[in-house]
């Protein structure tokens, strides 16, 4: 059994501008559901979680406080 339960990195990192409670949407071309996401650099403190769309095409997420991100899915 070589299966590991980690999701792999699928994207580049993507760097955004977030406003605080303003959803922004990532487009993507995974052709299938992220298995989420890991913000792997910010400017200020900050938590992004999903708000409604997740699809194979794109992902609807908010943050609660203006930052600078730099996120990848997964």
């Amino acid at each position: 059994m070589n299966e590991t339960l980690l999701p792999k990195v699928a994207t580049k990192a993507i760097t955004l501008d977030v406003k605080a409670d303003k959803p922004f949407q990532i487009k993507h071309d995974l052709g299938r559901l992220p298995d989420g996401w890991l913000v792997i650099d910010q400017d200020n403190p900050v938590t992004v979680w999903r708000t409604g769309i997740k699809d194979t095409s794109v992902i609807q997420l908010i943050a609660d406080n203006d930052a600078r991100i730099s996120l990848v899915l997964l």
